[in-house]
């Protein structure tokens, strides 16, 4: 079982994962609201390796987070927001 100090709640996430995204923030600038989503629930490890990655390569990812985010809101028999 994880250590409560170091457990996340998402809805309050860590000053570690704060200080990542804005160390990411700083790097990129600016992207997609579903690469912010998904880099505020990934591993911390993760988005530690994420800032090793260009720039140009984040901005890469974020393009095909987009893209999958588009196909299947445009493939759903249920409306998605």
């Amino acid at each position: 079982m994880e250590d409560f100090n170091t457990m996340e709640d998402f809805n309050l996430p860590s000053p570690e994962r704060v200080a990542l995204l804005e160390r990411l923030q700083e790097v990129i600038s600016t992207v997609t609201p579903h690469f912010w989503a998904t880099c505020q629930i990934c591993d911390l490890g993760a988005l530690e390796k994420l800032l090793l990655e260009p720039a140009w390569g984040i901005l890469t990812m974020d393009r095909q987070t987009s893209r999958v985010v588009r196909y299947c809101k445009s493939n759903s028999p249920v409306p998605l927001l």
